[in-house]
Order: C-alpha cells, then sequence, then structure tokens
C-alpha cells in the first residue's frame, strides 16, 4: 500500500487491521497508537534475524561511523582559517601580475622597495621555477610581503561587501563576519522549515554532503561562510570556512587583470574572495574526493543489508505500508519482497515519475484510488506545469483511457452539501445512514451560508502572500459566537486559500488565546474534514488561484456539519468554476452581506453581537443554577 501523506497511510492500515492483523508499517512517521507494534522498527524487536546478517550489518555501520569520523576530521582541517599571505598570493596570482606588482608600486617607500625586488625580478626574468623560487629567497618573500601589505585592502572593505552580498545565489549565503567593526553573526539568517517527509538514516545524509562536496556545492548550514580578521605584520589574515561564494562574471574578469594596483580596494577585496574559494575548492576536491566513492560503496552495503533485514521482518505480512517517499528510500526493499499487488490512495495527488520510480518491475495489479476533480500534484516550474503537463498524475491520464469505478455515495457531509459540488460529481449520492448524525450548529440559522463583502485584501506584511483583516474579523467573530454556544474549538476548522492570511488568523487566534482551533491553508486540508469549516477565499479584486475548479472541490467538501463561506459573491460568481456555487446559495437565500446569527433556545430572535439578551430562566446543566440571560 503506497500513500502520499502519513495521516492517509495511518487510516488505510488502521482500517486494513480490522480483517488482517499481519499489516506492517514501513516508515518512522506514524502517530497512530493502534499501528504502533506493528511498525517495522518495532517488529525488529521480536524477529529473529540469523546471526551472520546481524554481524555484517554491525560491521559495516561500525566502518561507516569510522569513515564519518575521518571525514569530520577532514572537514575540520579545511574550515580552519587560511591565511591570505605571500604563500597563497604566489600560488593563485600569475607571473605577470606579480611582475607588475613588484614594477608599478606607487607607495612613497616605493624606490626602496623596488631595490630589495632586485633579487625577485631577476627570478621572474629567468622563469627558473618562478614562483616557487620567490617564496624560498629570503629577500624576494620580505619584498613582495611589503609589496602585500600595502596592496590589500583592509577589514572594512571585506565587511561592506560581504553585507551587499548577503542574499540568495545558486551557491551559498554568507551568513556572518567577524572582526574589527564587523557583528559576528547575520540575525537575519534562519533554517528551513522541516517538512513532513520520512526520516533518513543520519549516514545516508552524511553520503549526501560528501557527494555535494564532490559537486562543489556543499555548505555547512550551521557554519559561517567568509570570517575576516585584522591586518597582521606578517601579511593579512582572514578565515574561509566553505570554499565557496557567489561568482560573478566581474569577478572572475578580475584573476585577468595583470597590473593588480590598478583595481580599487573594493576590486581587490573582491578579487582576494576568489583567490581563496579556488584555493580551497582544490583542497575540497583534495581532500574529499576519496571519501566520496568509499562512502558511496559502504552505503550501498548498508542499504542492502537493511533492506535483507527489512525483508526478514515482513516476509510473512499480508500488507505491507509505506508512503511514496519511503518507497522511494526502501526501493531495494521493495524489490527483495517483490509484491504482485500495489494499491496506491491518494493517487491523483502523486506525480506520475514519483510513481513509476517506485513500482516494482514484477508488480502484476496496481490499483489507484483517489479523485482527481481535487488537488493535482505539486509542480514548482511553471515551464513544465503549462507546456508539459507535468501536473497531471498518472491517475488523472488514465482515467480517461483505462475502465475505472467510481463511488456513487458519500459518507461525510450532510446531504445539502453535495449541491455546492453537483456541478463536479453529477451521480453523486449520499449514504443517509452515515450522515445523519450531523447535525448542524444551532446558533446558526442554515447549515450553510456565504457571507459576502468587498472589502479589498491586502499585501501580507511577511511574505508575498495576500492578507484580508475584515474577512479575519469576521470568522473570529464566528468563532467566538460558536464557542459562546459550547462548540469545542477541536470541532472547528479555518481553511484560507492564502498563507498571509492564514497567519493573520493564527496570531488573532492566539492574541485571543482561543486555542486548539484548526487552521490550514486550503491546500494542505486535502483529505482532511471536520464538523465545522470556515473558509476565508481573501481575494475581492481578482480571482488569483481561486479560479481553480480542484480548489474549489476541496474547500467545499471538508465539512461534516457546517460549512460557511467568507468572500465577494460578486467576483466569484462572476463566470469561474465558483459561479454555480454562489448561484446555489443565492437562490437558497445563503448568500448576504450579513451573517445568520440565532439563539438555540428563542428560535426566530433577533441577536446582536454579545449573543442573546432575551431572559431564559432555564436551568444550567452544569450546576443547576437558573439562567437569567441566554
Amino acid at each position: 500500500v503506497l500513500t502520499y501523506k502519513n495521516h492517509a497511510l495511518d487510516q488505510f492500515l488502521e482500517d486494513c487491521l480490522e480483517f488482517c492483523s499481519d499489516v506492517v508499517r514501513v516508515g518512522g512517521r506514524s502517530t497512530n497508537e493502534a499501528l504502533r507494534e506493528k511498525n517495522i522498527h518495532e517488529l525488529k524487536r521480536s524477529t529473529f534475524i540469523p546471526d551472520d546478517l546481524r554481524r555484517e550489518l554491525r560491521d559495516t555501520r561500525r566502518e561507516l561511523d569510522e569513515l564519518k569520523s575521518a571525514f569530520s576530521s577532514v572537514m575540520q582541517q579545511l574550515k580552519k582559517s587560511r591565511l591570505f599571505d605571500l604563500d597563497l598570493f604566489v600560488e593563485v596570482a600569475t607571473i605577470s601580475q606579480i611582475s607588475r606588482m613588484c614594477e608599478s608600486c606607487p607607495s612613497e617607500d616605493a624606490e626602496s622597495v623596488r631595490k630589495s625586488l632586485k633579487t625577485t625580478r631577476a627570478i621572474i626574468d629567468r622563469r627558473i621555477g618562478a614562483k616557487q623560487a620567490l617564496i624560498v629567497n629570503a629577500d624576494s618573500r620580505a619584498a613582495l610581503s611589503t609589496l602585500l601589505r600595502a596592496w590589500a585592502p583592509g577589514s572594512e572593505i571585506f565587511s561592506t561587501l560581504v553585507t551587499t552580498r548577503r542574499g540568495p545565489s545558486p551557491w551559498n549565503s554568507i551568513v556572518g563576519v567577524e572582526g574589527k567593526n564587523s557583528a559576528s553573526e547575520n540575525p537575519g539568517h534562519r533554517h528551513d522549515d522541516e517538512e513532513d517527509t520520512e526520516n533518513v538514516y543520519e549516514e545516508r545524509m552524511v553520503g549526501q554532503d560528501i557527494a555535494g562536496l564532490k559537486a562543489g556545492q556543499w555548505r555547512d548550514p550551521q557554519q559561517g561562510f567568509v570570517s575576516m580578521k585584522h591586518v597582521k605584520p606578517s601579511g593579512i589574515t582572514f578565515s574561509l570556512s566553505i570554499p565557496y561564494l557567489p561568482e560573478y562574471e566581474e569577478d572572475r574578469e578580475l584573476t585577468t587583470v595583470n597590473n593588480l594596483w590598478d583595481l580599487t580596494l573594493e576590486q581587490r577585496a573582491r578579487l582576494i574572495l576568489v583567490w581563496m574559494a579556488r584555493s580551497t575548492e582544490e583542497d575540497v576536491h583534495t581532500e574529499v574526493g576519496d571519501f566520496v566513492d568509499r562512502q558511496s560503496q559502504k552505503l550501498s552495503e548498508l542499504n542492502e543489508l537493511e533492506a535483507q533485514v527489512n525483508a526478514t521482518v515482513i516476509e510473512h505480512a499480508s500488507v505491507v505500508g509505506m508512503t511514496t517517499t519511503g518507497a522511494a528510500i526502501n526501493a531495494a526493499l521493495i524489490n527483495m519482497i517483490s509484491p504482485k499487488i500495489i494499491i496506491v490512495e491518494e493517487a491523483a495527488e502523486i506525480l506520475e515519475a514519483q510513481l513509476l520510480a517506485v513500482l516494482p518491475t514484477d508488480a502484476q495489479h496496481l490499483i489507484m484510488i483517489g479523485d482527481h476533480q481535487q488537488l493535482r500534484p505539486q509542480v514548482q516550474c511553471d515551464v513544465l506545469k503549462r507546456s508539459h503537463k507535468m501536473d497531471v498524475s498518472m491517475f488523472e491520464r488514465l482515467i480517461k483511457r483505462l475502465p475505472h469505478n467510481q463511488l456513487g455515495y458519500q459518507c461525510r457531509m450532510r446531504e445539502e452539501f453535495v449541491e455546492l459540488i453537483r456541478p463536479l460529481y453529477p451521480s453523486l449520492g449520499t449514504h443517509h445512514e452515515l450522515v445523519k448524525q450531523n447535525t448542524a450548529p444551532s446558533c446558526i440559522a442554515t447549515s450553510m451560508f456565504f457571507w459576502t463583502h468587498t472589502n479589498h485584501e491586502q499585501q501580507s506584511e511577511h511574505s508575498r502572500s495576500w492578507k484580508n483583516p475584515e474577512e479575519v474579523r469576521r470568522i473570529i467573530q464566528v468563532v467566538q459566537w460558536l464557542l459562546q454556544y459550547g462548540y469545542e474549538t477541536k470541532k472547528i476548522t479555518i481553511l484560507t486559500s492564502y498563507k498571509g492570511q492564514l497567519l493573520e488568523i493564527r496570531s488573532k487566534l492566539k492574541q485571543l488565546k482561543i486555542e486548539g482551533t484548526v487552521t490550514s491553508t486550503i491546500d494542505r486540508y486535502q483529505g482532511d474534514e471536520n464538523d465545522i469549516v470556515l473558509v476565508s477565499l481573501v481575494r475581492t479584486s481578482k480571482l488569483g488561484f481561486l479560479a481553480e475548479p480542484n480548489r474549489m472541490c476541496v474547500a467545499a467538501s471538508r465539512a461534516r456539519c457546517g460549512v460557511y463561506f467568507f468572500g465577494n459573491a460578486v467576483l466569484l460568481g462572476s463566470g469561474c468554476c465558483w459561479k454555480d456555487l454562489i448561484s446555489h446559495m443565492k437562490s437558497n437565500k445563503l448568500c448576504s452581506t450579513s451573517f445568520p446569527f440565532v439563539c438555540p433556545v428563542h428560535v426566530g430572535s433577533r441577536v446582536g453581537r454579545d449573543g442573546c439578551t432575551l431572559i431564559c430562566n432555564g436551568l444550567i446543566s452544569t450546576c443547576g443554577h437558573v439562567c437569567q440571560y441566554c
């Protein structure tokens, strides 16, 4: 069994337990207590593993640990500050550049410097082991050190340069500068948010880092990239913790300048950074190359051994479940157990390439379950999405060609909610026995409603997303009303089409100390459901991606008992996929500029913002006292 998300896998396998006990879940992201003993990590504890296999696995992990330790030692050496001194200068500069530096010194003591460079010029002219001889001869070494000290820019030039290059680049980011008149940390640095993917063994992550180093793209997220220090009498020093800085076209051109004295101070600093990066790059390739091959070999051996252990654990299982990410990690295991039947849940959300990559070659029966009317797979590149239809899943592509069955009844929503998605599901019916307990909120006159307004959206301060403060106010008002009449926060979900609006809603809930209410974007909530769902559509001047019918379908089909929309009914009803929904709402008097708050005790009474003010004289169920007001 393959699924796109972990919670969908848990739900599927838990249902399987009702008729099958031989279930195994592969992956460590499950929070389902019913499946805890079915997790492959738990089952390993009680499964007999042959001694020779255990021994081989233990030895391979030990060898990997040794490789990691050796690699860490090499990296520590590479991270240490390297002096930009005479040795490095002579290593990276051309003979022509060194010669012109000797001849064109503009300093006041140029004459005395030139006299001391007599030996240096002779070495350069004769071309007899020129570069090495320059740093061996005492006279030339002293003279060039003096020139270099006069030529190099001060630390403040580097600090300014690094600050201007602190933005993102295809190679890395500069996150800190040390030294005189500079900060030691970049307050803007942050780590990427964690994504909901399968856990990967630490050994595999180290292997990826090493491979990245060999490719020239590795970076340490915990360390600064560049560190400059002050000028010392022996020369100029500054640290380069990680090999690469953003290389711009003009930087590369600086390495071809013959007369280095013609460069401005900023250009000299940029040239030094390029020299340092290229010099350290050579060290990285020299020191790390061997680790890449050895680590890759051991990782392959470890993967094979772990697959053998896991295959032993699930040898007699009837149902084996994992996410598509887990299947990619455990490709060797899938080939070993060689399942003949593959069931794919949430198939319409999975990229075709992603699904093809994890299907075993000898599979005989592929069963895909999904809904292509809801959200498609995520594709970040617009070109691949629009020109090559990469967001079309295998499920959606094949359902138009191959035999398929469609469910005729839904078991989640109140029957009237089905009319909201009727254009997408013309023959969809309702399983009345299963939904009859879905009681509409008693403090709202109708089970569904569209609260329309024309207050414009605004650009979010936190991102390039959108927010609508008026909708936030209205949603909070409805939430407070529901809580006032006893509805639990966990039974209420707030969905929104934009992340900027989501942040605003969460901030307001936190400010009011309302905890437990589910908040999410529409896209992330696909596959979930709740009793009461409030949908904030945000945009009132332009549709944006609200025009996609798949997103409308998800938003309108998450609620069991009550669904309430907030947006501009005029805009949404002007011809897009929301037109039928808005038309249905209006024809049934379920769309207005005022919300249908009601008192559940005094039916038909008019209520204000603070609730019903009519005298009740009913008994309070918790204590037995008489309640004066509702």
